[in-house]
């Protein structure tokens, strides 16, 4: 019996311990916003794979707005990351993952994941895509830079 009660107590911490990292809830508003999540590992597995990228949004008058075809992000478990705006490649690269401030405004920002890649373009110039947040089956990257682009996708494949 003491056998018993010490397999099941021990499966019961096993299980305990093996807690499903998840995403937050949406808020009132259905957002689920990545910026808060903390885990780089959920933060990778989320955006994981291929995004049609369906338009750009925002700019310096903020209401810039344009429908993109032929435009895709992919991210790879290997970091590899492909990002093509109207069939012509914008990078081919390893993403670096950096937790820090955001700036995509003229203000104090906020603490998000950004992702951090090589241009496809000679000079080796770099750039930034915070990973923003999710709305219904959207997710939302913005450019870490002032008066900028926001671009939305949903994913087509693993």
């Amino acid at each position: 019996m003491k056998k018993l009660i010490v397999m099941a107590v021990s499966l019961i911490i096993a299980f305990n311990g093996c807690k499903k990292e998840e995403l937050p809830a949406p808020d009132e508003n259905g957002y689920i916003w990545l910026r808060d999540v903390e885990s780089l590992s959920l933060i990778k597995k989320t955006i994981q794979g291929t995004w049609k990228i369906h338009k750009r949004y925002g700019g310096y008058t903020g209401k810039e707005n344009a429908t993109l075809t032929n435009s895709y992000l992919r991210l790879l478990p290997n970091d590899s990351l492909y990002i093509v705006f109207e069939g012509e490649q914008f990078t081919a690269s390893k993403a670096d993952f950096v937790h820090k401030q955001a700036q995509p405004r003229y203000d104090s920002g906020y603490p998000a994941w950004i992702l951090n890649y090589e241009l496809s373009k000679p000079g080796g110039s770099r750039d930034e895509l915070i990973i923003d947040y999710m709305y219904k089956d959207r997710l939302v990257l913005v450019r870490n830079a002032p008066n900028t682009y926001a671009y939305s996708m949903t994913k087509i494949s693993e």
